[in-house]
């Protein structure tokens, strides 16, 4: 299992073909999604059913595949919904998001690396469990860790955080409490001298000049676009850089190519600014002037 995963913890980080389900999850999710300001339409923090349904629309999914997945995301937790007609991001999403909501302020978690290492044993737990397992291995992929050996995680200790801080950000991410956590300065070992090779650095870089080139040909299309065309095309381009920038593992520059993904991630901040102003102007036309009932 490589670090390049597509994470598509609870959906927020959408796949490549969205699905009524995954689409919900982007537009409830702050952050995740660049273009959408939930948090700056009415000062609300949730969407109407009628403003989720005409994003879906942009899309081509119909009202009752959205209606359906609402349903079926409020049973599961995903998602909350109110007596007037209007859904959140429930505990179970939110978890995933409070990381994903750092994709803005990303490049500043980095510092200088020592060469020291992060290292996760998880050997001893039982394995008998697969959802608990995928669980476990999605939130040591989210923060950049590969499995060196059976059972060992590893990734540079090149960012701000202390190991117990560390630590702390995995459980929150969904990773259990009885996993072992240590940092390695030092290894006498001919195998450590292959962690770096754990990460396919070549693809990460190509990623970051894919997602510059997505967002420079979307901002000039954007100049041109009619309101709901340009709605669709700033939420596609923000989906894949985003997915980009929120899934990247964060590796010293040593290993990869930090100047261009400051490069991609500097330009991402300044698209995301008129995304927002597109999608505030865009769901301002179907949000409800009174109050909605399912």
């Amino acid at each position: 299992m490589t670090v390049l995963t597509n994470h598509v913890a609870n959906g927020i980080l959408a796949p490549e073909v969205l699905t009524a389900s995954s689409l919900i999850l982007s537009l409830l999710s702050a952050s995740a999604l660049q273009a959408v300001p939930t948090q700056l339409v009415d000062g609300r923090q949730d969407l109407s059913v009628a403003e989720i349904v005409a994003a879906a629309a942009l899309f081509g999914i119909d009202a009752p595949a959205i209606r359906m997945a609402l349903t079926r995301l409020a049973r599961e937790g995903r998602i909350l919904g109110s007596k007037r007609g209007y859904y959140g991001l429930g505990d179970r999403a939110q978890q995933i998001n409070s990381y994903i909501s750092t994709w803005r302020d990303i490049v500043q978690i980095r510092t200088a690396w020592d060469n020291s290492w992060w290292v996760v044993l998880t050997g001893h737990l039982p394995r008998n469990d697969r959802k608990i397992i995928r669980q476990r291995e999605r939130a040591l992929n989210l923060f950049g860790y590969a499995e060196a050996e059976k059972g060992m995680w590893v990734r540079p200790a090149n960012l701000i955080y202390t190991l117990n801080e560390q630590q702390q950000r995995l459980v929150r991410s969904g990773l259990p409490c009885d996993e072992t956590h240590f940092v390695v300065s030092e290894v006498i070992s001919p195998r450590e001298r292959s962690w770096s090779k754990l990460w396919p650095t070549k693809r990460l870089q190509k990623r970051y000049q894919v997602a510059l080139s997505k967002i420079g040909h979307s901002r000039e299309k954007l100049k041109s676009l009619e309101l709901a065309d340009a709605a669709r095309e700033s939420f596609l381009t923000g989906q894949f850089v985003i997915r980009c920038i929120g899934s990247d593992p964060l590796l010293p520059d040593t290993l990869v190519n930090t100047v261009l993904f400051d490069q991609m991630h500097m330009e991402m901040v300044e698209f995301d600014e008129r995304g927002r102003e597109i999608w505030r102007d865009f769901l301002a036309e179907f949000s409800p002037k009174k109050e909605e009932t399912p």
